[in-house]
Parts: C-alpha cells; sequence; structure tokens
C-alpha cells in the first residue's frame, strides 16, 4: 500500500529545513542579545558569554567574548537540528558603547519581522543620530545558505558648518548552512 503522504527529495528536505531553520534563527535572535537579555556567562573564559534558545528539535547558541583591553568582540552563531549542527555564523569588529543602541534596534526590526539579511539589520536603518549601512558583494549573498556582510554604524557631526559622517564601529559576518 502507498503512503498518503507524499515524499520528499533530499534537496526538498534540505530547502524545507533552512526554511524552518531561518526562521527559528529570527525567533530565537529576538529573545537575546537585541532584545537585552542576560547573556550567560562560559565558564573558564573570563571573557565569554553566550545566550541559547531551544525549542522541541532546535538549539540555538549565540556565543561571543569581548578583550577587556581593547574592545573588540567576535563571536559565533550556530543552530542545531536534532542534535545536528545545520547552519553556522561568525562575527567580529568593534563598536562604541553610543552605537550599541542603534546596534540592537536594527537587529531587533529584522528579526521580529522574521527578516533574514546576512543576519543582521537592513541598510538605511536609522536610529537617534545614528545611522545603520550593510553592505555585501552581490544581492544573493544575504540568503540563508551562505552569506558575508559588512556593517557599520555612524553618526552624523558637524563640523566647520558642514555635516560629516563619524564612525562609531562595524562587524564584519559571514555564515553558511552546513547540510
Amino acid at each position: 500500500m502507498e503512503s498518503p503522504m507524499p515524499t520528499m527529495t533530499a534537496t526538498e528536505t534540505r530547502e524545507a529545513l533552512l526554511v524552518a531553520a531561518r526562521w527559528f534563527f529570527c525567533d530565537a535572535m529576538s529573545l537575546g542579545y537585541a532584545f537585552g537579555a542576560k547573556a550567560t556567562p562560559i565558564p573558564g573564559r573570563p571573557n565569554g558569554k553566550y545566550y541559547e534558545h531551544a525549542n522541541n528539535l532546535w538549539y540555538l547558541r549565540d556565543e561571543y567574548e569581548v578583550d577587556p583591553i581593547t574592545k573588540k568582540s567576535a563571536g559565533f552563531t550556530f543552530i542545531e537540528y536534532d542534535q545536528r549542527r545545520i547552519w553556522v555564523m561568525a562575527y567580529g569588529g568593534f563598536y562604541k558603547q553610543e552605537a550599541i543602541p542603534c546596534l540592537k534596534a536594527a537587529l531587533m526590526a529584522n528579526y521580529t519581522r522574521g527578516d533574514f539579511y546576512a543576519g543582521r539589520g537592513r541598510d538605511g536603518y536609522k536610529h537617534g543620530e545614528c545611522l545603520y549601512l550593510v553592505a555585501a558583494g552581490l544581492n544573493e549573498q544575504f540568503g540563508f545558505d551562505r552569506f558575508f556582510a559588512r556593517e557599520r554604524i555612524f553618526r552624523a557631526m558637524e563640523k566647520d558648518g558642514v555635516e560629516v559622517p563619524e564612525l562609531l564601529g562595524g562587524h564584519d559576518v559571514w555564515g553558511m548552512a552546513l547540510i
């Protein structure tokens, strides 16, 4: 007797899993750093912290470290499905403290809409006096399957009567599906 359920090819299964992972990423990340949640210290790594979120067979961990002297940060995020790591993202750079509210607002704006744009905010996002910009080499590289991006935050300053941008920091980001 034939099964009433249609069978999916390996490609269809992979694509369906990645669509679900993208939504899980946005949901989990909207409850972490950008939301203002308290990070958990990593035992044995005094400068390391993480956020995690689990939902049935899904697990996300967003882990980072901040150098106490330079204040540069780097981290990685991964998603597991049924204890199999299926996706990763790495990031690193530096932001001045006054850029953080803009960064968090830009990230939350995308996460709460379920919008994956290289895992970051949308280019041109404005928050107070700050402007969030993100760029990649090609538009298709903003996909969930494989991507890289460079994000920057600027603040408008007046110099000699002319408004000029002041760089408040930035991060480079890349990631890919492992399946």
